[in-house]
């Protein structure tokens, strides 16, 4: 069994703008990528959970949600940091 330590994407990982519709509206905070890098450093697995009831409401889609998570690993990524999973609740 492995450790794990859950994070909330918005107003936690990163800047809560309301519906973050498109990848170039992701804006970490300055400690984000530094913090992850260090859980991932500590063994943990880092799984981040969304609320993103917009999919519910017809505001978001799923492929949105996913092209953001897609850009986020990316931005972590070149930072040497990694998300080890991500889950959402489209309501």
């Amino acid at each position: 069994m492995r450790r794990a330590v859950f994070l909330d994407r918005d107003g936690t990982l990163i800047e809560d703008i309301g519906y973050l519709r498109f990848a170039s509206e992701v804006a970490f905070y300055p400690w984000s990528v530094d913090a992850v890098r260090a859980l991932n450093q500590a063994g943990l697995a880092v799984v981040v959970t969304t609320n993103q009831s917009g999919v519910a409401r017809g505001i978001l889609t799923e492929p949105m949600i996913e092209d953001v998570h897609r850009h986020l690993s990316m931005l972590l990524d070149a930072g040497g940091a990694r998300i080890d999973a991500y889950y959402y609740c489209p309501h």
